[in-house]
């Protein structure tokens, strides 16, 4: 029963971390992500053909499986992120007893891991999903060398497909570590027995794309467009324009980069009398952390990889040998460090909420979203929109609910809310998850702006589309929408109306002729 003790204690802190701060505050275009699209695979659409889906397929089919069994809502929205950020840290905790730390010390760091994983963002993301999962990847990796038990190996290509299915980076950097430490445990072992269940399971998850595209009916080219080749051009131009400066990321990561450093040290000077399997595993998670640093540098996101300082704390004191001089003292400045680092970030993300842009903002403000709809019972709503008055924002979203639930006539929501249609139960066809100017669909100046175009009017055909309700928070900021929108109509054509203050409602139904 000791045994349970921590595990148990862990799985409850983590669930319970995630699901209390993930429902404290609301940024819409990250926080209702998967909402939506995961009610609408319910109802039968699929990602790449009935919505533009630049990343994060998987989640709408993990959120859908949570809908379909608790019903939708927040409570089943939120139970996503917290099963993950449970299941993840009982994985960091199992992992740091395979490297030999002893029980207190696992829960401890992983109890740290838990705190800076996913409560961050709290509900599902894209971002964090794809670490984890690769995380997944490296830990059964890891462990099929530990324990010398062939089927973990097994493991890794499904958990990195799964990773990239969520979205391509930083899965794909995994992919490159993965091999290169799998040719380094090749030439110090000399063993190839594990080399030909790691081939099956690739080419296992090859096939299982592949059936996913076949069996769907999605266009290859729809799905390379959307998938590989737009999101290259978002990574190229942001590498183009980024300020990559020594000085700048050192002062973003230094809590990171200075146990990236320690380990680096225990890897290349202090490794002669230490397994192989110590060793691995230094030089892995040494990669796997300049891997999300870059990929936090590319995504001009906050920073969400904090969660890689308690597993590297972890893995810093499992070098630590009985025989290192003042082992004690070593140990504990490790575990101050590590500690002092959760309670910094667990203040600035999880307590102020700081990646919902709600960080000077007083979260006392924050209402029950049960009075937009008793399906988002248990969200608290405040946003930098409207922080001075909530009441007034979701007075307007529950106005402009209403107004498109009475909309008879086919209709496509353009909306950073996108919890629309699974409380309206009107399809709304929306054509992104999200909208982003440059980064959910392609800009004007982007090679495949056009293609975007092919995809919109193909979608206004099919879905017979007579009117498009736009939010006008993105209209302002992203007109091109509007004009892609417009591009093939006839002048006039359109009738825009304004509906209220966050709403406009465009009437297309005499212009769909000139689509056709």
């Amino acid at each position: 029963m000791t045994t349970l003790f921590f595990p148990i204690l862990l799985l409850l802190f983590s669930f319970g971390i995630n699901f209390f701060y993930g429902s404290i505050g609301v940024l819409p275009i990250d926080t209702f992500a998967h909402f939506d699209t995961g009610s609408r695979i319910l109802n039968g659409e699929v990602p790449f053909k009935d919505y533009w889906t630049t990343s994060g397929p998987f989640i709408d089919y993990m959120q859908s499986i949570y809908f379909y069994f608790f019903g939708i809502s927040w409570f089943s929205y939120i139970l996503n992120g917290s099963v993950i950020n449970s299941i993840i840290s009982l994985f960091t905790y199992e992992f740091f007893k395979v490297i030999n730390l002893k029980s207190k010390f696992a829960f401890i760091y992983a109890l740290c891991f838990s705190i800076l994983a996913n409560p961050s963002m709290g509900s599902p993301f894209v971002d964090h999903y794809s670490s984890f999962f690769s995380l997944l990847a490296i830990y059964s990796f890891l462990y099929a060398i530990y324990s010398k038990k062939n089927f973990f190996f097994f493991l890794v290509p499904i958990l990195i497909l799964i990773g990239f299915f969520c979205k391509q980076t930083p899965s794909a950097y995994i992919v490159l570590i993965i091999i290169f430490s799998s040719i380094v445990y090749f030439f110090q072992t000399k063993n190839i027995s594990w080399l030909k269940i790691f081939s099956i399971s690739s080419i296992l998850s090859i096939l299982l794309s592949s059936f996913y595209l076949i069996y769907n009916n999605i266009d290859l080219e729809l799905f390379l467009t959307q998938y590989l080749y737009f999101p290259k051009t978002i990574a190229e131009s942001r590498l183009g324009t980024y300020d990559l400066g020594f000085f700048r990321i050192v002062k973003d990561f230094k809590l990171i980069i200075i146990p990236i450093v320690i380990l680096a040290y225990f890897t290349f000077f202090k490794n002669n009398e230490k397994k192989i399997e110590i060793n691995i595993t230094n030089m892995m998670f040494c990669l796997f952390s300049v891997a999300l640093i870059f990929h936090q540098l590319l995504t001009w996101n906050f920073i969400f990889i904090f969660f890689l300082i308690p597993i590297l704390c972890g893995i810093i004191q499992s070098n630590i040998v009985d025989k290192f001089k003042y082992k004690k003292i070593m140990v504990f400045f490790i575990m101050i460090f590590c500690v002092g680092s959760t309670l910094k970030f667990h203040e600035r993300f999880n307590l102020e909420r700081k990646m919902l842009k709600l960080e000077n903002i007083s979260l006392k403000k924050s209402i029950d979203s049960e009075l937009i709809n008793i399906k988002l019972k248990g969200l608290k709503w405040v946003t930098f929109y409207e922080y001075k008055n909530p009441e007034l924002e979701i007075k307007i979203i529950k106005d402009s609910l209403e107004k498109i639930k009475k909309e008879k006539r086919n209709a496509m929501l353009i909306s950073n809310l996108q919890f629309f249609e699974s409380i309206t139960k009107k399809k709304l066809n929306s054509p992104n998850r999200w909208f982003e100017n440059s980064v959910a669909y392609p800009s004007p100046e982007n090679d495949h702006y056009q293609y975007y175009i092919l995809f919109l009017k193909n979608l206004i055909i099919e879905k017979k589309i007579k009117v498009i309700f736009i939010e006008t928070i993105i209209h302002r900021d992203h007109d091109h929408i509007i004009n892609t929108l417009l591009t093939k109509f006839s002048k006039n054509c359109s009738i825009k109306i304004n509906m209220n203050e966050r709403f406009d409602k465009l009437d297309i139904s005499r212009c769909l002729s000139d689509l056709l």
